[in-house]
């Protein structure tokens, strides 16, 4: 597991999270692609899990947490510009206790 994602989730119920964003990231990809029709999906879970490695790419508000794998994610420039929003009643549970969650 992404060196960040182990201090804050516990390594044994992440997936589902990494899941989650997998599945996001690749519903935003098909909504910004050129030919909606013929796209294929190809984000990948591992490539998800290693993006949100980096705390930079978080961000925490009242009732989620944001990852953003900015404009070089998943494809190469532009190609998504995609983003995870994690309501914390998904996260919560699988947050590690020392880890601070607004």
């Amino acid at each position: 597991m992404p060196a960040f994602a182990a201090r804050l989730l516990d390594g044994a119920k992440a997936k589902p999270i990494f899941q989650f964003c997998r599945a996001e990231v690749a519903k935003e990809k098909k909504q910004r692609s050129d030919d909606a029709d013929h796209w294929k999906d190809d984000v990948e879970l591992k490539e998800v899990s290693e993006s949100s490695s980096e705390l930079k790419l978080w961000s925490f508000n009242s009732s989620a947490a944001v990852v953003d794998f900015g404009a070089y994610g998943f494809g190469g420039y532009g190609q998504c510009m995609c983003t995870c929003t994690i309501p914390y009643s998904m996260l919560r549970p699988i947050a590690k206790k020392e880890f601070p969650l607004p």
